[in-house]
Formats: C-alpha cells, structure tokens, sequence
C-alpha cells in the first residue's frame, strides 16, 4: 500500500507530464499553422510558374521531350494534404492543375 508521500508523488509526476504534453501540442500547433501559411503565400508563385510552363510548352510546340506531351492516361499524381482543426481549408496544388480541399 503507498503511503501519502508516494501519492502526492505520483500526482506531481502526473501533473508534469500533462503540462509538458500540453506545451508540445501547442508547439506543434505553431508549426502547422506556419506551414499553412507558408503554403498559402507560395500558392500564387506555384500558379505563376505552372501558367510560364504551360506557355514554354505551348511555344515549343512539336518537341520531342516526354515532360512537354500531352498525355492520354495520368499514373502519377503527387498530392499533399493537411487537415487539422487550425487549418479549416488547406489548398493543394497537384501536378495536374490546382484543387481545393474544404
């Protein structure tokens, strides 16, 4: 059987570890919003350079390079993610055009 000072122990142990789990998670937190708001403020660069390719592409014309055709089929699309309840709506861009994820 612990006796008091084992308890009160035991509770501060507990305590602590509560407050440090609560400190990550709220770093955490910070980390995610950043990284969303680095996403959004790259958005209109991303846009840009997909809109410049589009043009080079056009303007090459009858290229042989495989990355400057249009293919029929799409076998690999590269998506990102992020949901967290900081981040209510996060915008992706894929390499087939941009989508939006609410």
């Amino acid at each position: 059987m612990p006796n008091l000072h084992d308890i009160e122990r035991r509770i501060g142990s507990v305590s602590s570890t509560k407050q440090i789990t609560r400190t990550m998670e709220m770093v955490a937190a910070a980390k995610i919003r950043r990284a969303g708001e680095r996403v959004a403020a790259a958005t209109p660069y991303s846009e840009s350079m997909v809109e410049m390719l589009a043009n080079v592409a056009k303007r090459v014309g009858g290229s042989d390079n495989a990355l400057l055709r249009k293919h029929d089929e799409v076998k690999n699309v590269l998506s990102s993610l992020l949901r967290t309840a900081a981040l209510p709506a996060v915008s992706t861009a894929t390499c087939c055009g941009t989508s939006s994820v609410s």
